[in-house]
């Protein structure tokens, strides 16, 4: 009886507390319905907040002031130990730190969780090395409605040894964020509320935050508001038109994603059926096993293995652990001939030619594959044959590349292909769940470098080293959870004598195996050696070109014909020198050492 009371009472709290949560669900989304519910009388509190233009505010009220960190090694590039350079920051370690003080900036100017939304370009001018100090500023440029644009500028501080550190400017990059209504966020906060709206239909769509103005009080605070003005301008009359970030048109750019996945899928296909000169690709399924047994009973027959029986016509093996193996007598001589091994029964058959010295025991019971003769072994089915080669049809046509050096080498975009994937784990996302626009353009730089080894540069056979000099039109289109996997794939666009540009393509896999487009990024990556150029690679120009006369690039990206990846990569040129002009204009503004004092300038 005790028992049964308890079993009820323990029911009982379960109910109870269930019905608890439920209620708070349903309060948090009446609240959030009551809140946006507009009245014909006067207007709810959110739509008078939204009606209401707040003060303007100074850009220095909301700014993250020269910001230090330490550069730490496993953010560094790994140099071998006969290199006397210092490791340089990888630039997705400082895109994490651009995202974060970015994202400070805009949610004190907001005063509301925000999130990114594009990353218009960051500019890479010099490299960071281990043991250097970072100096990161931030601050609002230009608010919109409930959008902004918030720009970042790096300093880094080097030892000098002389008693003094030296200041420079490195890098500046300019990103959008959109402040986030909290209504919507309480509305969808629980699975009890998730299920209320199922039932009793969604709240009405919460008002759009109205963001304050910044006014300028300096002339480069004015100068950064005209710019941020023009450059939101120009993505507006972009995108009326149906062009790109990237100068081509949106259905270029769309074609572009689907080619793109067309050759990851066939990619795929060629890693699961890899074409190869070696016979052993070159034999179909069945036709390979069949070789391989023939071989391997012509090698038990010739050492005289008990588990090989001859009758009426036929040849059979059986060996411990396998299906028994059987084959015309006639076909098993007749390959046993072109490999030129004697069998039992023909002339000047030697029985011990095919065993061990010394051993009475036959090779098949000492080796799970029987030695051969050097002659024989060059002889051996898994060879390739003259007269096999020139008909198979798995036999590629893609020969290997011309010796570096000897001149331009064409190479199929497909051949620079290169796919990562990661796990989205907590510690990978922001403050309302979703993933840190930081990581994203980590993970996708990595892919970028990745990418870059495919291609060869003269006098040297392969690049140990290359860098990112910009990454440009990076948007956030859909948001990536807790749990999903990142697929990030990245192919060579175009190549120049000392630099080249990739395109990175990011999808997201949910729990049930489907896949959706994320946002896609464009890198300008350049190569540097170890020891002959480090003295150089703190001057690099517009596209780092490191390098001499004697030091470029030979590969030469060849792009399908009449495809939209054609196109983009025709408008390669285009691309490169705006953002040559932007790296000019950047260190004009601000990268005069007068400057360095005011690094919270942006």
């Amino acid at each position: 009886m005790s028992s049964l009371r308890s079993s009820e009472r323990f029911t009982g709290v379960i109910i109870g507390a269930a019905a608890i949560l439920f209620a708070a669900s349903a309060y948090n989304v009446i609240l959030a319905n009551v809140q946006n519910e507009p009245n014909k009388k006067s207007k709810s509190k959110s739509d008078a907040l939204s009606s209401t233009q707040p003060e303007p505010k100074l850009s220095s009220q909301s700014a993250v002031h020269n910001v230090t960190y330490a550069t730490k090694p496993e953010d560094c590039q790994s140099f071998s130990s006969n290199t006397k350079e210092r490791p340089k920051l990888h630039a997705g370690a400082l895109f994490k730190l651009i995202d974060i003080a970015a994202g400070v900036a805009a949610r004190r100017h907001a005063g509301r969780s925000c999130v990114t939304i594009s990353v218009d370009s960051v500019v890479l001018l010099k490299p960071i090395y281990l043991g250097d100090l970072i100096h990161v500023s931030a601050s609002v440029n230009r608010a919109w409605g409930s959008s902004m644009e918030v720009g970042v500028r790096i300093v880094k501080e080097s030892i000098t040894g002389q008693g003094d550190n030296k200041m420079e400017y490195v890098s500046h990059s300019y990103l959008t964020f959109v402040a986030i209504n909290k209504s919507k966020q309480i509305a969808e906060s629980s699975y009890f509320g998730k299920a209320w709206q199922s039932i009793f239909g969604a709240p009405a769509k919460p008002a759009k935050p109205n963001l304050a103005l910044i006014k300028p009080m300096t002339r480069l605070e004015s100068r950064r508001h005209l710019l941020a003005g023009r450059r939101r301008t120009k993505r507006l009359a972009d995108a009326q038109h149906g062009r790109t970030r990237e100068g081509v048109s949106i259905e270029i750019k769309s074609k572009v994603r689907q080619e793109m996945q067309k050759m990851m899928d066939e990619y795929d296909q060629q890693q699961f059926n890899p074409p190869s000169r070696d016979i052993a690709n070159a034999i179909r399924g069945d036709e390979l096993l069949r070789a391989i047994e023939i071989e391997v009973l012509i090698q038990a027959w010739a050492q005289g293995e008990d588990v090989v029986h001859v009758h009426d016509g036929m040849v059979e093996v059986n060996m411990p652990g396998d299906e028994p193996l059987l084959f015309p007598e006639a076909e098993v001589r007749q390959k046993a001939k072109k490999l030129g091994i004697k069998l039992p029964g023909d002339a000047r058959f030697d029985p011990t030619e095919y065993r061990l010295q010394g051993s009475a025991t036959p090779t098949w019971a000492q080796s799970a594959s029987p030695p051969l003769t050097p002659l024989r072994r060059k002889q051996s089915n898994l060879h390739a044959h003259k007269d096999l080669q020139s008909n198979s049809p798995f036999v590629t046509s893609q020969q290997p590349l011309p010796a570096v050096g000897s001149g331009n080498n064409s190479l199929p975009v497909i051949s620079t292909l290169t796919t990562s994937m990661h796990i989205v784990f907590p510690q990978h996302t922001n403050s309302i769940g979703i993933i840190f626009g930081g990581n994203t353009m980590s993970w996708s730089e990595e892919v970028a470098l990745m990418a870059c080894r495919k291609i060869q540069v003269k006098g040297m056979m392969r690049v140990p080293h290359w860098k990112t000099v910009s990454m440009d039109g990076l948007e956030f289109n859909v948001q990536v959870g807790v749990g999903e996997l990142m697929i990030l794939s990245a192919i060579v666009v175009r190549t120049y004598a000392h630099s080249c540009e990739v395109y990175v393509l990011a999808q997201a896999e949910n729990r049930e195996g489907q896949r959706r487009f994320t946002n896609d990024v464009l890198f300008t990556m350049a190569y540097c050696k170890e020891q002959a150029l480090a003295t150089q690679s703190d001057t690099l120009d517009g596209e780092g070109k490191v390098g001499s006369i004697d030091d470029h690039i030979t590969s030469q990206i060849i792009m399908p014909a009449n495809s939209a990846l054609e196109s983009f990569a025709n408008a390669s040129q285009v691309r490169r020198q705006q953002r040559l002009e932007l790296r000019q204009m950047l260190v004009r503004v601000y990268g005069s050492q007068g400057d360095m004092a005011s690094a919270s300038e942006q």
